[in-house]
This record gives structure tokens, sequence and C-alpha cells, in this order.
């Protein structure tokens, strides 16, 4: 493999604040064991990942194959998650990149944890593309210089570092022309009904004080809102059957109060609760 230059682009993804406890359930979450233990078994060969023998003594001379992978030349074994690099490798090859440049894309996103075995982020991505509606990229510099990132993500650190001339490499494709089933990505802005509800609040309605609580959910099926607590104050006092007229009307959950000064009433306020199932 070449000598990689030193001379490198600056190139920066703004991740989530969220990641590392994402990371950390994935890794250490019950719920996901059967997940980890099925993708990091080492039950695919050279057959599955339409990589001849030629082709993966010449990546390996190159430093294209990951250090996790065991075995000796043809008969090596790999698991899940590398069989989605080899892929990658593949589609950066068709994208005319140099060896030595995704040798360089290799460094950056499979980072192998000697210790317990494991792709630390490389998994984490791969499963969150695999089992959500969110979609991860291999994103990569003409100098080989890559990150792995969400939409969300990489949109974000065009706001902070300007626009940047990107090569990116779904995962969803990778995994779907693997022939694995994954759910459908969304865009940055698909919504909810939920979300839609949220935005509706905000724009439509003279609610003074809009408070979000959020399901506390597992990692990959997205976060999404358990309820939404509005508040309405107005010094326009209704008659009694009108604000009995209105709750009912709305279905409304909450509680309704009039405040008093000097024994007349000054202001009316409507704390309404919408509760959405998971």
């Amino acid at each position: 493999m070449n000598k990689k230059s030193t001379s490198k682009q600056k190139f920066s993804i703004i991740h989530s604040g969220s990641a590392g406890m994402e990371f950390a359930n994935y890794h250490f979450g019950e719920n996901f064991k059967n997940v980890r233990d099925d993708l990091r078994e080492r039950r695919y060969t050279t057959s599955n990942v339409k990589v001849t023998y030629r082709m993966l003594g010449n990546w390996d001379k190159n430093g294209l194959l990951p250090e996790g992978i065991q075995g000796d030349r043809g008969w090596r074994k790999f698991n899940y998650f590398e069989r989605v690099w080899m892929q990658i490798v593949i589609k950066l090859r068709d994208f005319g990149l140099s060896l030595d440049k995704i040798a360089s894309v290799r460094e950056n996103v499979m980072f192998w944890n000697n210790r317990e075995q494991i792709y630390q982020y490389f998994e984490c991505y791969v499963v969150k593309a695999l089992f959500s509606s969110d979609d991860a990229y291999v994103v990569v510099l003409s100098d080989g210089t890559a990150d792995i990132a969400f939409a969300n993500e990489i949109e974000a650190s065009k706001i902070i570092f300007g626009h940047r001339s990107l090569l990116l490499i779904s995962f969803k494709s990778i995994l779907e022309e693997m022939g694995s089933n994954v759910k459908k990505a969304r865009t940055l802005h698909d919504l909810t009904d939920e979300e839609a509800e949220l935005i509706s609040e905000i724009r439509m309605s003279d609610s003074n004080k809009i408070k979000v609580k959020m399901h506390e959910e597992g990692l990959y099926r997205g976060r999404r809102i358990k309820q939404i607590d509005t508040k309405i104050t107005t010094d326009e006092i209704p008659k009694n059957y009108e604000a009995h007229k209105s709750a009912k009307e709305q279905e409304l959950y909450g509680k309704v109060i009039i405040n008093y000064e000097g024994g007349k009433p000054v202001s009316y306020t409507v704390k309404k609760r919408k509760h959405f199932k998971k």
C-alpha cells in the first residue's frame, strides 16, 4: 500500500449527543444480545461476498481487510459486519477510489476493539440502518478521510463547517444489495403523526406554553413523542356553558382554571394534555 498523504482535508461531523448512550445500549443491553451474537458469528466465505481469492489477497496486501477477519488466505471466515464492509469496498471501487484511499477509509470507520473482539462503532451504525428507519452513511472526502454519520448529522455539519464535496455510501442500500430486509428510510422532512400535531400546536394554536414528553424506548426504534401538554391563558372569560361545550367538543383531557382578583375573574387558563400510545 502506498504511504498515505499527511495532508488531510479538514473534516468534521457533528455527532448526536445521544450516540454514546445508544452505542452502550447496543453493546451491553440484554435486548440486543441475540442480535449481537447472530451478526458476529463468522459463517460467511468469499462465495457470500462475491470476492475472489485473488482479490482477497490483494485487498489484504493493501490494508483493505478489517482487522478482525480470521483464517488463512481463501479459508477466511467473515461475520455480517465484515461482509457489509466488503460490499462497501466494492462500491468504493465502483466509484473509482484507489486502494490506498479505501484503506484510509477503513482505518477511519472500521475501528477494531481487540479486547472485546468487536467493531465498536461500525456495528452500531449497521444495526441501526438494519432495524430502524434511520440510514447511516459512510462519508468520504477525496483524500480518503472518512467518517460514518446519519443524514441529520451531515446536514448539521454543513451549517457549522460549510458545504463540502462528499461521497456518501448508504448502509441501507448496501444491506438491501446483500438481500437483507431493512426498514424504509425516512427523509429529514418525514414527520410522525405526533410530530405533525406538535407543529400544528406551535403554529396554529394560541398556546402560551407547550411541553413535550418523549417515550423512553429501546435503541433503533426511533424517538417518539409520548405526550404534549399545552397551556392557554387569556383575559377573555367564557361563560360556564361555553367552556363546558368547548371541552366536550375537544374531548379535552386537562383542566380549566379561572383566576380571580378582588372577586372578579381576570384570566382564564386551559391546560390540555394529549397522550400518544407507542
